[in-house]
This record gives structure tokens, sequence and C-alpha cells, in this order.
């Protein structure tokens, strides 16, 4: 069942169908998504958990796309014919084509992401890339010295849809149909707390606490002031990112309401049995 299913039938059910304790469930970590702090929290609930990663990131592209499929690669075949326990849930910076390829080995997966607001997201990117966190901050400043720098550089624009679409080469209507037809589930930063406790229901999980990771550290260098009329730049320039986070975020608006009332409904059918 795919998220573009979820408005059909409402989001109780939606869930309720999706309930599955022992599918192995997938994140697409898109960066500056809250991400590492959904991923701690389905290492705790949901393991053993895998990270699929690159060995690192300070290597050339062709270097780093050979190391995160052979990441990948090693991820599904342990799944597949590993003697050890098998994972029950991982995660990663991996993209469609790796989607794509793990549902063909493995059918039965459930994979899901988080989006953000695109104008947050870039801006959150860039401070972050100005710290030491990111190890190599200094050559960033270098190319970016500015916000609009790394704004208007095509590499970097459009993320979401190209972590989630087989490719950025389509139109807002394609983008939104061919990512809501993949992924079971699709969050929304700005709508956490809801976002996360229906993933966690789905599987079979209660809902967690989650730590807040990874926040970005202020720092002189990354201080910014952006206007509105910055931000409404930025998400003209991701106009994919922003139809796809527009079209999902009306979605769960939706259904906002009709989940937490399900949600103090049970709280108190529990209650009341003790």
């Amino acid at each position: 069942m795919a998220f573009d299913e979820l408005s059909e039938i409402g989001i109780v059910q939606f869930v309720e169908r999706q309930r599955a304790l022992k599918s192995l469930w997938g994140f697409v970590h898109i960066p500056k998504t809250a991400g590492m702090s959904l991923i701690s929290a389905m290492s705790d609930a949901c393991g053993p958990h895998r990270k699929i990663s690159a060995e690192s990131y300070l290597v050339g592209m062709d270097e780093f796309s050979a190391s995160l499929w052979n990441a990948v690669r090693e991820f599904v075949d342990v799944q597949r014919f590993g003697i050890k326990e098998h994972y029950k849930s991982f995660s990663g910076h991996i993209r469609r084509v790796h989607t794509d390829y793990i549902r063909g080995e493995i059918p039965e997966v459930r994979i899901f992401a988080m989006l953000r607001d695109p104008a947050k997201r870039v801006v959150s990117d860039y401070r972050y890339c100005l710290t030491p966190a990111h190890p190599p901050h200094e050559e960033f400043l270098r190319r970016f010295p500015t916000l609009m720098d790394y704004v208007v550089d095509r590499r970097y624009q459009n993320i979401m849809t190209k972590c989630l679409a087989p490719s950025s080469d389509m139109n807002p209507e394609e983008v939104i149909k061919s990512i809501t037809t993949h992924f079971d589930f699709i969050g929304i930063t700005e709508m956490f707390e809801f976002s996360v406790t229906a993933i966690f229901r789905m599987m079979g999980l209660s809902s967690p606490t989650v730590e807040r990771l990874n926040v970005t550290t202020a720092t002189a260098r990354n201080a910014l002031e952006v206007d509105s009329q910055v931000m409404e730049a930025i998400r003209r320039i991701n106009h994919l990112d922003h139809a796809l986070y527009r079209h999902v975020h009306a979605v769960l608006s939706s259904q906002r309401e009709a989940w937490w009332a399900h949600v103090r409904s049970q709280l108190k059918g529990i209650q009341g049995i003790n």
C-alpha cells in the first residue's frame, strides 16, 4: 500500500492496514529533515538496525557512488542470505535507484521518507555545511561564500526530489505521482510528532520518545538573517521539492485531526482497562 492511497481510505485505516511488526522497514534519510533523531529512535525500537553509508564522503563522486552501491548490495546480501539474525530496519542517505534495487530484491520491504519545507531545509543545510561537523567546511565556504551562491548551484537544487524520484527531469505532477506511489509513507518535519507516531504504529510499535539530535551548532560564520523574499526565492528555485512538499503537507494536514482523535481514544481505552 503506497502513500497515494492515504487520502482515499483515511489515516486510521491506512496505518492499521500497514501495521506489520515483522516487516523490514527502510528510511531514506534526506539531509536536514530531522533524520538523525528518527534513526536513533528506530535503532532503539526496531533493531537490529543497519545504517547504509559510503566508506567516506571525502572522495570523488564516482568513488563515493561505487562505495555506496557496495554498501547497499552488502546489506541486501546479508538480509537475503546471511546466517545470523536479519535486520529489522535500515536507513541511509540513499536514493531512488537504491530503493528500487532493494525492493526488487526484497519485495516485502516497506520504505518511508521525511520531507521539510524546501527553503528551511536549504538554509539549514547551508548553515550545517559551514560548521566543523561537515569535514570539508573550509572548502565549502570558499565555494559558497553566501547562501545564494549555494542556492543557485544546480547540483544542490531539488535535493528531496533527487533522492526520492527516479529522475529530476520530470514535471511536478510526474514527481508527485512517482514518489507517492513508490513510498509506503511520507512524513513532514514540520509535523514531526504526527509523522513519527504514524510510522511507528505501522511498524507495530509504540510511539517513541524522540531525542532531538544533530542540531546545527550556531557560530559566527553560519549566523544568517534570511528574509521572507529570499525564502520564497529558494522555494521557486527548488520548484519540484516545493510542489512535492505542498502536496504531502496538504494530505497530512487533512488527516491530522482524525489521527490525534484516534490516538486519544486508544489512550482512553488503555486507561479504562487499567
